[in-house]
């Protein structure tokens, strides 16, 4: 997502971004984006360089797939720290509007916060929630609080675990698709897109929780659509019978301030041609 958010800022304000935005990673770094090198802080240099009245895109978070690969109490005091300087900049720094992006996962535990169901990414990013929300009430911050449910574009970097990518993996590599739950519904939107809503609502200074939309589809016909984006439709789908829980969240509600604010709604053909960039990398 902060590429994505750099990707939609860079096309609002087509001069130096260094200007205009501040990168802030887990250590110094160069990132060329659209061969412009860009210089990425670190925390503490980062943190400094905040300035009064900026909206911060908070995107850092791990994602739920290392908690395979990683102890749980180190997979939870990397999320704490990293949480920690996002709300030190609430209170410290007179933000204009904080941006965070949270999880569909977190409504598993919107009526009952001791879901036994639910894991340390789940449990995580509702605490973050209910944290910043409490910050940005104490100290006059406006907070865009969003759940994402699926994305796609050029800029997603997880290939394994997300259905979109995997299929277009399967498609591209077996020329077929195997579909587990074909009559599952998701959302689908462009990260780009996403990015945008979110910074154009931090820049009006509201305060809104809202969840991602975009385009709502059932598991069959995505893989159907990208084996025809992907080989003109030469390529099976492979049914299984297996079932899982349909995933989306309140998608009307954003896709009308998404038509408001400028965007149209990108179909899946689209979506799917755009996350493509993201294979040839």
């Amino acid at each position: 997502m902060g590429r994505s958010a750099l990707e939609f800022i860079s096309t609002q304000i087509p001069t130096n971004l260094n200007n205009k935005v501040l990168l802030i990673g887990s250590r110094p770094s160069k990132l060329t984006f659209d061969e412009v090198e860009q210089e990425v802080f670190e925390p503490t240099k980062g943190f400094a360089a905040i300035k009064e009245g900026a909206v911060f895109f908070n995107a850092a978070f791990l994602r739920r797939e290392l908690l395979q690969s990683m102890s749980l109490s180190e997979y939870i005091r990397q999320n704490q720290e990293i949480g920690s300087l996002a709300k030190r900049a609430i209170e410290t720094k007179n933000l204009k509007s904080f941006v965070n992006l949270s999880s569909g996962v977190a409504r598993e535990l919107d009526s009952d916060s001791t879901n036994k169901n639910s894991d340390a990414y789940a449990v995580m990013k509702k605490s973050f929630e209910m944290d910043y929300e409490s910050l940005c009430n104490y100290y006059g911050t406006t907070l865009v609080n969003c759940r994402i449910f699926s994305i796609s574009g050029r800029h997603i970097n997880e290939f394994k675990n997300l259905a979109l990518s995997n299929f277009i993996h399967q498609s591209q590599t077996q020329r077929k698709i195997l579909v587990n739950s074909p009559a599952t519904l998701r959302t689908f939107v462009d990260a780009v897109d996403l990015a945008g809503v979110l910074l154009n609502l931090g820049c009006q200074g509201v305060s809104l929780n809202i969840d991602s939309g975009g385009q709502l589809i059932d598991m069959l016909n995505l893989a159907e659509r990208i084996n025809h984006v992907v080989n003109n439709s030469k390529a099976d789908t492979i049914l299984g019978h297996g079932s899982s829980p349909d995933y989306f969240g309140r998608f009307l509600e954003f896709n009308s301030i998404m038509t408001e604010m400028g965007f149209p709604v990108k179909g899946i053909d689209e979506q799917i041609r755009n996350t493509l960039k993201a294979f040839t990398k």
